[in-house]
């Protein structure tokens, strides 16, 4: 059975995260003839013992999601969203310092918000295991300058031997795009995936306002969307995208936990430990209120990378404003807001689906790739996880 309760982590506990991984061995890395240099690939527990410039350099070029850039991590090492007992950085470097590759990955037991490994995993449901990314990451890559065969071995080397000191059952990835880079690599490295979910993007490259968006819909979608506009702005709705640090964090929360209790899932918004954890990615992060008489009828928080607005995270109270679903309302103003931003893709995650599928998203399969570790005491644990 899934552990309910592996998100009560109180304010502040993650300073008890054990970093005694932090020194691996440093390994040497040896490149393909074209790259011609070796590398050293070393294992970290601070984004900001890296370098966060070096670090953002590296994702920048490989233009990977924001839950890559040091922002976000940075905010995950102080206020970590889920419980964990370690978090790694694995990287590698040149002789001239630059990054090759970089990635976070984290000890964790207990902890399956998404149902993946009681679904598709169920001996690791409860045991320790070596994953990357976090569960709030719905898009997971492997930052690399170079990502082929050498690359992974040299990763799953790392991992493994991390895993192993963990006393980890299992280590891998999950929420991994099917057919994208990171997967055929893994599956050129006998890693077999399992398909665990889909996550929901669409193109705003031909769309040069919302208009270009809405009338690319079904005319019954178009409609509901602009009835929806229509007695919002009726209502005397406000709407304000705006700094998380100058909104109504604190009512987000509420109504998202709210929403979420439902689906007996109200500790993946654990109050004051969110709040902190939005405040600190900073410019990377906007809040969309919408409040009709005073009162915060709907709350969206949106994150912003190079090519991507995600819609994150939501919570509505569907009683606040008449025949008006904050749900659709605020969906409607972000697509704006990102199409205005000039943004090529709008992000909008996992589940939902029958929505995302009518408003014109197309679904993106993810997977997982996990590993069994060597230690003989695990054996029996991960009968179901298959070494390459």
């Amino acid at each position: 059975m899934m552990n309910r309760s592996t998100f009560s982590r109180s304010a502040g506990t993650h300073e008890t995260l054990d970093d005694g991984l932090t020194q691996l061995p440093e390994i040497p890395f040896a490149r393909s003839s074209s790259e011609g240099s070796a590398c050293t690939t070393r294992v970290f527990a601070h984004i900001d013992d890296i370098g966060a410039h070096r670090w953002d350099e590296l994702m920048a070029v490989c233009e990977a999601p924001v839950f890559y850039r040091s922002e976000y991590l940075r905010a995950f090492e102080q206020r970590p969203l889920h419980d964990l007992s370690r978090r790694i950085y694995l990287v590698a470097a040149g002789d001239d310092g630059g990054l090759r590759f970089g990635l976070p990955a984290y000890v964790q037991r207990g902890v399956d918000p998404m149902r993946v490994l009681a679904d598709h995993f169920p001996d690791l449901a409860d045991g320790t295991v070596l994953l990357s990314h976090v569960w709030h990451c719905y898009d997971t890559h492997l930052p690399a300058r170079v990502l082929d065969a050498s690359t992974m071995r040299t990763v799953l080397d790392a991992l493994r031997g991390v895993a192993n000191a963990a006393g980890a059952a299992g280590f891998g990835f999950v929420n991994v795009e099917a057919g994208g880079a990171l997967a055929r690599v893994l599956e050129e490295a006998g890693v077999r995936g399992v398909d665990i979910d889909r996550r929901f993007t669409i193109d705003l490259s031909d769309f040069a306002d919302l208009d270009d968006y809405l009338a690319v819909l079904p005319r019954k979608e178009r409609g509901n969307l602009v009835r929806y506009l229509r007695r919002a702005d009726d209502a005397g709705v406000d709407v304000e995208l705006g700094a998380p640090a100058d909104g109504d964090l604190d009512g987000f929360v509420a109504l998202a936990r709210r929403n979420a209790t439902k689906y007996g899932n109200a500790g993946y918004y654990q109050p004051g430990v969110f709040q902190d954890f939005v405040r600190g990615l900073g410019p990377a992060a906007q809040l969309l209120e919408m409040r009709h008489a005073g009162r915060l009828a709907g709350a969206v928080i949106a994150l912003l990378d190079k090519n991507r607005f995600h819609f994150w995270a939501c919570g509505c109270d569907y009683r606040a404003i008449p025949k008006v679903s904050p749900f659709y309302l605020g969906f409607t103003h972000l697509m704006r807001a990102a199409i205005d931003a000039g943004l090529p893709t709008f992000e909008m995650g996992r589940r939902n689906e029958t929505f995302k599928l009518r408003y014109g998203l197309a679904p993106r399969t993810v997977r997982a790739y996990l590993l069994a570790t060597d230690s003989p005491d695990t054996e029996r644990q991960t009968r179901r996880v298959r070494n390459p």
